[in-house]
């Protein structure tokens, strides 16, 4: 059986950020982020989940958003930030890629952006 999309399933940015500003430990910081990472690129967030690791320690959190989702990690005791975009169809993660970046200012990055799905749209069930 072979399908055919109308539109690809989405992009993928995959983001490290090394010898960031102040503030890889604050939860409150990272929530407000996400959700203006998500309106950036007119994605619709769902829930936002943020969870602090302790004082000095890490905070991770998530967006589910209706296009798919943003997720952060980070290591404050490293000066470091993991993490990833992902918006399905034509919508562009570059906006949530900056508000990441004026918040955080990264010394130095390393940014890897994926183009998903694109055999899907000739092969039933992906690269199967």
């Amino acid at each position: 059986m072979t399908t055919s999309l109308n539109h690809r399933p989405g992009t993928h940015v995959l983001a490290d950020f090394w010898d960031c500003a102040p503030g890889l430990d604050d939860a409150d910081a990272l929530r407000r982020l996400l959700l203006s990472a998500a309106e950036a690129c007119g994605a619709r967030a769902i829930d936002i989940k943020v969870h602090d690791f302790g004082e000095g320690a890490g905070v991770t959190g998530f967006a589910l958003l209706a296009e798919s989702h943003i997720s952060a990690h980070s290591w404050p005791e490293l000066g470091y930030l993991a993490f990833d975009i992902f918006l399905c169809g034509d919508r562009d993660p570059a906006p949530a890629l900056d508000i990441f970046r004026r918040h955080y200012r990264p010394a130095r990055e390393e940014i890897r952006r994926v183009e998903r799905g694109l055999a899907f749209s000739d092969r039933a069930g992906g690269g199967r």
